[in-house]
């Protein structure tokens, strides 16, 4: 009898420290899912209004982009929330009652840990599943969208590129843009640019499954790949101008490694490792080669001589080192690689974050919810500026992705620990 009133006490406590968590949770998880929301949805969602595109098509853009949202949401809502409940229970010395009652903190720790779990789980779900489904939906949206107004491509002062060509653009106002330079190649398939005061969309763009431009006041260069250092030039005061819409859609569909699954993203570095493997053996044959074409060359300068014989080994020797310098790098597959890591480790920041919440919550005494936060926001922007410095170096630089990912959820941990490790010695 005593067992069942003390499983039920248990309970009752854990449903009791658990609704505090969740609630706190839910509002954290409300204010870092707005403060997201504006900065990425609001401002694409502005952009395509302002080309007229149709309110419901806005909205189910909005709706596709959420899991990019919410598995960045996860684990800095359980950040904050975990130290806000925490610190509401300890300054309202519920914790100091329930510890005179002879309950351990590891008893009143276990509801957040669970749920920790749970959002963490939640979160790798929404970031290895909803967000590589809800990219392809909005892929294939914006792709019906452009067909049907192609103006909502044509962006003020962006450089955008489409399969074999690149275009700049000036300032964009009701379908007219001001100083165009387009870079292409010619039906010869030699290197054109393009240069034009002012462009203007055509009236029926769209009809043939094309963006169809009147470019004025024109200047063509042509550059001719059989004649090096020969150029054309060429003057107009019109030109129309078509770009077919399937090399833009082209453009738009390629998901990035953010938006992959785990599995895919294991199976593209797979890939990508055999190519590297393959070029990396390409370079060490070639410094064979060269090594003994300039051993045979040594040989053949020491029987007969001659200038010829050494200007061929002085450039053979410049090849030899250029081979050996050569930094054989694949930077997608070093993308790929933090991409993976980052799926993993942000998932498990939801657990990490917990292990300094609890006792950074128990050992803040005053202040409640309002220090909690303060707290939080803190080691957030931290952890955020690990990420985004592990990321850049690990793209910019040969650091190990496992380091540049991994670097803030080690330092929260061992924050965590030596918060704990303080706390039971008191």
């Amino acid at each position: 009898m005593f067992d069942s009133i003390d499983v039920r006490r248990k309970t009752i406590l854990f449903r009791y420290v658990a609704e505090e968590f969740v609630l706190s949770f839910a509002v954290v998880f409300l204010f870092f899912f707005f403060i997201f929301f504006i900065n990425q949805i609001l401002l694409m969602a502005e952009e395509i209004l302002s080309k007229n595109v149709a309110y419901g098509d806005v909205l189910r853009l909005i709706i596709y982009a959420v899991p990019n949202i919410i598995s960045y949401s996860f684990p800095f809502s359980a950040l904050v929330g975990g130290l806000m409940a925490v610190g509401r229970l300890v300054g309202d010395n519920e914790v100091l009652a329930m510890q005179s009652a002879g309950i351990p903190l590891k008893t009143i720790a276990l509801p957040i840990f669970s749920l920790g779990l749970i959002f963490g789980g939640m979160a790798y779900f929404s970031n290895d599943v909803l967000l590589p489904a809800g990219t392809m939906k909005f892929n294939t949206l914006y792709r019906e969208i452009l067909y049907s107004n192609p103006a909502l491509e044509l962006e003020s002062y962006s450089i955008k590129r489409y399969r074999d060509r690149v275009i700049a653009t000036g300032k964009v106002q009701a379908g007219s843009i001001e100083d165009i330079v387009i870079f292409d190649r010619d039906e010869k398939k030699n290197q054109r640019t393009i240069n034009a005061s002012r462009a203007v969309l055509d009236k029926n763009y769209g009809s043939a499954g094309v963006i169809s431009l009147r470019l004025h006041d024109v200047v063509s260069i042509v550059s001719d790949q059989k004649r090096r250092g020969y150029y054309e030039y060429s003057s107009a005061e019109t030109m129309e101008y078509n770009i077919l819409l399937k090399d833009i859609s082209l453009a738009v569909h390629s998901l990035t490694p953010r938006e992959k699954s785990v599995r895919a993203i294991i199976a593209e570095i797979d890939e990508k490792k055999g190519q590297l493997k393959e070029r990396e053996l390409h370079n060490q044959q070639q410094i064979l080669n060269l090594e003994t074409d300039i051993a045979g060359a040594y040989l053949e300068k020491f029987l007969s001589g001659g200038t010829e014989v050494t200007n061929r080994i002085n450039g053979k020797l410049e090849q030899l080192k250029t081979a050996r310098e050569r930094d054989i790098r694949d930077r997608s597959l070093q993308m790929h690689r933090l991409e993976f890591h980052k799926k993993i480790a942000l998932p498990a920041a939801c657990v990490v974050f917990l292990l300094f919440a609890f006792p950074a919550g128990i050992l803040a005494r005053k202040g409640g919810k309002s220090i909690g936060f303060g707290i939080g926001l803190f080691v957030c922007m931290l952890y955020w500026g690990l990420l985004f410095a592990g990321q850049t170096l690990g793209i910019r630089s040969n650091l190990s992705p496992w380091i540049a990912i991994w670097a803030g959820n080690l330092v929260i941990l061992i924050a965590g620990i030596s918060l704990l490790i303080v706390r039971s010695r008191r």
